[in-house]
């Protein structure tokens, strides 16, 4: 009875010489040798996913001291699918868009189905406070009805529009006289 050589020694395209390897990424050959010097040659190509990808879209707070902001994350790449954990919020599985946001940092980390992540941190301001100066003068004389008012806005997010309730519509003119 006859018994088939077993290999003897393995020669990867790296140098190394064991029948594993680690750590790959890419293109590897190995060739095997038998006790009879026989050999047989293989090539196998390594692959992995494309980079993990987080990108947001950050709607600021409308107006000063409103909560109405929002970020919208889209997550790409690597194995879906994506766990999302912000660090706001209670447990690792949270939604991926938030809103009603106030002013401050957000940050979540993104688990795609092999366990890679990817950060991201990413901020809401907020305009801020609208104000209202008022330079007011009064009638000269009973009756004459010459008075003014010079109304200044600042703050908030400019392209003002003015209601004066003594006139009908809205989008009244910044003075009155």
């Amino acid at each position: 009875a006859s018994s088939t050589p077993t290999a003897t020694s393995y020669l990867w395209n790296t140098g190394a010489t064991t029948s594993t390897i680690t750590g790959l990424g890419g293109t590897y050959t190995v060739t095997v040798t038998d006790l009879n010097g026989c050999t047989v040659s293989a090539s196998y190509t390594i692959t992995q996913p494309a980079a993990l990808t987080l990108s947001a879209v950050v709607t600021n707070d409308s107006c000063f001291n409103i909560c109405d902001g929002t970020i919208d994350i889209t997550a790409g790449g690597g194995t879906p699918a994506y766990t999302y954990d912000w660090s706001d919020l209670p447990g690792p599985n949270n939604p991926p868009d938030r809103n009603s946001l106030c002013v401050g940092t957000y940050t979540v980390t993104v688990t795609d189905a092999k366990g890679c992540t990817i950060t991201g941190s990413y901020t809401i301001t907020q305009p801020t406070a609208l104000a209202l100066s008022a330079n007011v003068t009064n009638d000269s004389c009973f009756n004459s009805c010459d008075g003014t008012i010079n109304i200044t806005a600042s703050g908030g997010t400019p392209g003002y529009t003015y209601d004066w309730s003594d006139i009908p519509g809205p989008n009244n003119v910044e003075d009155r006289n």
